[in-house]
């Protein structure tokens, strides 16, 4: 059987005010200072991969990657082992409302994207949802999300590790979490 997963790669619910300030990780029961102690010596090994992020952020940022990317990334590629089709995604995309006042997309974004995005008043969700829609009933008709007039979507492989990105535009990116949690850093 095909498989299509999707983390979000900014798992915002861990990035929202409240949990940023909190002393752990949301649903988890993991503070920051074992996490932190954890990583031992490669700590400062892991702070500069997220270099991006601020002293406030990017152990958190961290954990979601290792909780919702590392994750998907697996599963997949024991899809791939069977030899079913996998697919990657994540979605990149905020209202003209939210940008500026959230860090990224909100887990379950993609189910409310998919069954009430047509609800929503901002024609780039609009056209999105009709994107989604039209990639789901692929997927879900052929095992393939791809079709007429939809960017092309690659199926799941470790060595470039592609995902669809799902925003604006639909586009296709290579090593999203490649050199943060692939295979030289992490053994699965």
């Amino acid at each position: 059987l095909p498989y299509c997963s999707s983390p979000r790669l900014r798992e915002a619910r861990l990035l929202q005010p409240a949990v940023a300030r909190s002393r752990g990780m949301p649903g988890s029961g993991i503070s920051i200072e074992d996490y932190t102690r954890a990583l031992g010596s490669r700590l400062d090994q892991a702070r500069e991969l997220y270099a991006e992020d601020d002293s406030s952020v990017w152990v958190k940022r961290m954990f979601g990657d290792y909780r919702y990317l590392l994750s998907a990334r697996v599963l997949a590629d024991n899809m791939k082992n069977k030899s079913s089709d996998a697919y990657l995604y994540y979605i990149d995309a905020l209202r003209k409302d939210q940008k500026g006042k959230v860090p990224g997309t909100s887990h379950g974004t993609d189910g409310f994207l998919i069954f009430n995005g047509h609800l929503v008043a901002d024609e780039m969700v609009k056209n999105l949802f009709v994107r989604m829609q039209r990639y789901w009933v692929n997927f879900a008709t052929g095992g393939d999300p791809n079709g007429n007039d939809l960017a092309d979507w690659p199926g799941h492989d470790r060595k470039s590790d592609r995902w669809m990105v799902f925003g604006e535009s639909d586009r296709v990116r290579e090593g999203v979490i490649q050199g943060k949690i692939g295979p030289e850093r992490v053994s699965v």
